[in-house]
């Protein structure tokens, strides 16, 4: 299929390595409504890979993508609108599609929506609600969001009962040997872009603690690119 060849083009899998003709076929698929294309598509306009860098075309494949149904399209568009890159930040429309990510499952859509709900990005604040995301991604191994459900339990915030900590902690411990932050994808643009806004995130949630306030600018890490979507996929 299209999408199959431009997968080809862009990993060099059976023949050479190019970012143009990746771009032909990813367009090619995506203009045909193909989702995981458009996704891709939208990686390549974010880092400039065979095409001219674009925000504009790379939040517009994102958004098609994110309107079939794509979680990992859906989680890119939420974020660039909660820390406003490549759109103008826009907490509505941040929590509008962490909330559809989250619905379908997505771990990380879920720790964020739980931060939506926590700091009142985009909806009425709920410490009952952020628990409820938080724990929803602490159940499949997300370790900030098991920090901040502990942090959430520790200070009495939306929960009751401090005795069961340790039984959460225990029980996160366990989950976390056999679960992965990210939800497993064929493409490998999803596994490395997660990693990267991971850290990003991390990197988000420091500054809560230091201070700095839930909207904070995230900061690329030494040897990282300067743009991007808070660090997405070099595949």
């Amino acid at each position: 299929s299209q999408y199959n060849l431009a997968f080809c083009y862009r990993t060099g899998k059976g023949v050479k390595h190019s970012f143009e003709n990746a771009v032909e076929w990813y367009t090619k698929a995506a203009e045909q409504g193909h989702n995981e294309a458009q996704l891709s598509l939208g990686y390549r306009y974010e880092y400039g890979q065979g095409v001219t860098q674009s925000w504009e075309h790379a939040i517009k494949w994102f958004t098609k993508a994110a309107e079939q149904g794509n979680i990992y399209a859906q989680f890119n568009l939420a974020w660039a609108y909660f820390i406003g890159r490549g759109v103008t930040k826009n907490g509505e429309c941040a929590f509008k599609w962490f909330m559809k990510g989250s619905q379908q499952g997505c771990v990380r859509s879920q720790n964020m929506l739980g931060d939506c709900y926590k700091y009142g990005i985009g909806i009425t604040k709920s410490n009952e609600n952020a628990v409820k995301w938080y724990t929803k991604a602490a159940e499949k191994g997300h370790s900030e969001a098991q920090n901040f459900l502990g942090e959430c339990y520790h200070k009495g915030e939306g929960v009751v009962g401090l005795a069961v900590v340790r039984v959460l902690l225990h029980r996160f411990a366990v989950v976390g040997h056999r679960a992965r932050e990210v939800e497993p994808s064929r493409d490998g643009d999803v596994a490395q872009d997660s990693t990267r806004r991971g850290a990003d995130e991390r990197i988000l949630h420091q500054g809560r603690e230091q201070g700095m306030g839930p909207a904070r600018d995230a900061r690329p890490r030494q040897g990282e690119p300067q743009r991007g979507l808070a660090g997405s996929d070099q595949g």
